[in-house]
């Protein structure tokens, strides 16, 4: 847990510097700790469910956070997009 809670503060700064070109603002930070908290709960979820109803724990593991991967930059890029936007 620890270590997601680290990763995921990296992740938030370094998205927001270099990816989304915007600053670390507290709004910003409340939004990407709100989907993170989401995406490890669903990670957690679907992949206990999926992995026990097939035996194959990795590949599971790998299917689901890549499809959280790509729906979590897609949130953010649109969220990014929307806020320039405005």
């Amino acid at each position: 847990m620890a270590a997601r809670l680290v990763s995921g503060s990296v992740n938030f700064f370094i998205n927001q510097r270099w990816v989304f070109k915007g600053g670390g603002h507290w709004e910003e930070a409340a939004k990407y700790l709100a989907l993170f908290l989401c995406q490890m709960g669903a990670s957690g979820l679907l992949v206990s469910a999926l992995s026990a109803s097939t035996g194959y724990a990795l590949a599971m593991k790998i299917l689901v956070d890549s499809g959280l991967f790509i729906l979590s930059y897609w949130i953010q890029k649109t969220s990014s997009s929307t806020r320039k936007g405005a």
